[in-house]
């Protein structure tokens, strides 16, 4: 009977070379320069830079895990040294993907868009539950929803991987700066990016299957490289013989970095830090990249780089990969010791993150706006450019219109962009309002003024990425012919958006005096923002845990938060509604609680009524 073996399985080496975990990129404009959509060089301007503090016109920062919190190993050189040797080494590192035999491929897959595809489910989840339940918010669905699901479904777990506001179309500002918000959403590494080693006979196999299984993670990523997979798998098997054994499947090889002979007393093997590798990539238009550069970076405490070669509007890639040296003796040891080889070895890289190089931080409107008559009797506006340390603003728009019951209308656009490739526009502006001038203008003449009618005025500022600021200061602006002066008056302050120019009208849009008749009922309702108020102080007696109340919203049993007064036009007598905010005793030291309503009967009087909100404080 003839004993059967089979041929050992190929040796698989498993390198697990910590990386960072949280890779975040951020965007910074700092000051504009004509050739910031051609030149990577934000340096160029030496004026500039003096002006600013030596800071460069753009950068990008990304910031990262140090490598100190990580691992536990130390750096094997220090200082210049560690710095110089890295420079030296870091192109021939070999990374824990390399080092595998000819028969095995890695792929590896991030998916950007998972976030959103499980939002769209729960979208669509929520408006199912809408449906039946009308009059609940998404926000309002997905709390109900934890509340009566089981402790092992947690909503806030869905709310951390969604944007249920997304889908309302909003847009987020800052109002310190003005910065969009929701714009600067760039940086942050995704978390479900994976990779493995696939055996090439079968990768197109276990690929295919994945990308037909629903539920599988790799469901809807690994399209794009099938066809690869099929080539490598179908090149495998014609190649590969399994019935032969090659002694190369089955050793480690590598080319080192360093090698000396060491005694034999001192032969450990050791594995020792040596920094980082940031790699850059351009994403082109088509979505492919392009490698820019390899930047060594020999530090363990180091968390942050500043990219200073950026061009304005591209997309840049990054991804770090950390290294580390590992030594160990090759061959045999001998009597009076061997030869100590070290290797510089690379993480498979940390997932990408993409930075979009776009400013989002609209200019301030212009200031000090005068307004003359010209010798011509025409009118003569002038005004100061604001403070902008982007130095970015290019163009000036002046509105005019008839009374505050009709829209702007530009009269003219004063352009002095010196930008060498000028931003698309996205705002029609009319031919014949269109003046291009050579330097920044700060002054306008309206000929088309006439005396004895009333014109409102206001200016915008336009970046050089087309931003515009919102409205300046408006008047309202007439000739006295019997004065013979200029009448000016300011009706609106600064910050009106484009769209809605009475925003901000000096007469308030909402009035205390509402009209009413034909009811006999009016419900009064206590809707604060917080749902729930925590206080972090608390205190223990008699078993019991008390919190604490903070003075979050005021509650008062003696005096009144608010009052309205009810006036019955046809027989002149009014009531006036005193309303007190209380605490509820029902949720006094409670950390949860619900909306109270606590309504005493009006007065018997007929002169005051009182009316109780009351509601938990915690």
């Amino acid at each position: 009977m003839a004993l059967l073996k089979s041929a050992p399985t190929y040796g698989t080496f498993a390198f697990d070379v910590p990386e960072p975990d949280k890779i975040e990129g951020k965007f910074v404009y700092n000051y504009f320069l004509p050739d910031e959509r051609e030149s990577s060089n934000p340096l160029s301007d030496v004026e500039a830079m003096a002006r600013h503090g030596q800071t460069p016109a753009r950068q990008v920062t990304v910031t990262f895990t140090p490598l100190e919190q990580i691992t536990t190993l130390l750096p094997r050189y220090t200082g210049p040294t560690a710095r110089s040797n890295l420079a030296s080494f870091f192109t021939r590192a070999i990374s824990e993907i390399q080092v595998q035999n000819e028969n095995t491929a890695f792929v590896a897959v991030q998916d950007d868009d998972l976030a959103a595809e499980l939002q769209a489910i729960i979208d669509a989840e929520l408006i199912k539950q809408d449906a039946a339940e009308r009059g609940l918010s998404p926000l309002e669905a997905v709390l109900k929803y934890n509340s009566i699901s089981s402790d092992i479904i947690n909503a806030d777990d869905i709310l951390d991987v969604t944007d249920i506001e997304a889908s309302s179309n909003l847009t987020y500002y800052d109002p310190a700066t003005g910065e969009d918000i929701t714009a600067q959403k760039q940086g942050g590494t995704s978390e479900y990016a994976i990779g493995g080693f696939y055996n090439k006979k079968f990768i197109y196999d276990i690929l295919q299957g994945s990308e037909n299984t629903p539920f599988s993670p790799l469901w809807g990523t690994v399209g794009s490289i099938l066809s690869s997979a099929a080539e490598i798998q179908e090149l495998a098997t014609s190649t590969i013989d399994s019935n032969m054994g090659n002694m190369a499947e089955y050793e480690f090889s590598a080319s080192p970095v360093d090698e000396q002979f060491i005694p034999s007393s001192t032969i450990p093997s050791t594995v020792e830090v040596a920094g980082y590798v940031i790699f850059k990539y351009q994403v082109n238009a088509d979505g492919s990249t392009t490698l820019l550069d390899r930047i060594p970076l020999a530090s363990m405490s180091l968390s942050q780089w500043v990219d200073t070669q950026i061009k304005y509007g591209e997309t840049y890639r990054y991804q770090i990969q950390s290294l580390f040296y590992l030594s160990t003796v090759g061959g045999s040891i001998s009597a009076a010791g061997d030869t100590y080889y070290t290797y510089l070895m690379g993480s498979r890289g940390s997932p990408y993150i993409d930075v979009v190089c776009v400013e989002t931080v609209p200019p301030p409107p212009p200031t000090n706006i005068e307004f003359f008559l010209s010798q011509e009797q025409d009118m003569m506006i002038v005004w100061d450019m604001p403070f902008n340390t982007q130095e970015d603003i290019k163009r000036y728009q002046i509105f005019r219109r008839a009374s505050l019951e009709v829209p702007y209308t530009i009269i003219a656009e004063l352009d002095f962009d010196d930008s060498t490739i000028q931003t698309d526009r996205t705002e029609f502006i009319p031919e014949y309002s269109k003046m291009v001038k050579d330097s920044q203008v700060t002054v306008f003449i309206d000929s088309d003024f006439e005396f004895d009618v009333e014109y409102y005025y206001a200016i915008c500022s336009v970046d050089a990425h087309d931003l515009s600021s919102p409205y300046s200061t408006q008047f309202k602006v007439q000739y006295d012919r019997i004065e013979g002066k200029m009448e000016i008056l300011t009706v609106a302050f600064s910050g009106a958006p484009k769209a809605y120019p009475n925003f901000t009208l000096k007469e308030t849009l909402i009035v205390d005096c509402m009209k009413d008749s034909g009811h006999k009922k009016m419900k009064i309702y206590f809707d604060p923002e917080t749902l729930v108020l925590e206080s972090p102080a608390q205190y223990t007696a008699g078993g019991s845990i008390y919190y604490v109340q903070e003075d979050y919203i005021e509650t008062s049993n003696t005096y009144p938060m608010y009052k309205v007064q009810i006036i019955n036009l046809d027989r002149q007598q009014d009531q006036t509604l005193n309303i007190y905010l209380k605490e509820s005793a029902a949720f006094a030291g409670s950390a949860i609680g619900a909306m109270i309503p606590d309504v005493s009967p009006p007065d018997s009087t007929g002169s005051t009524s009182t009316v109780f909100m009351s509601f938990p404080v915690t």
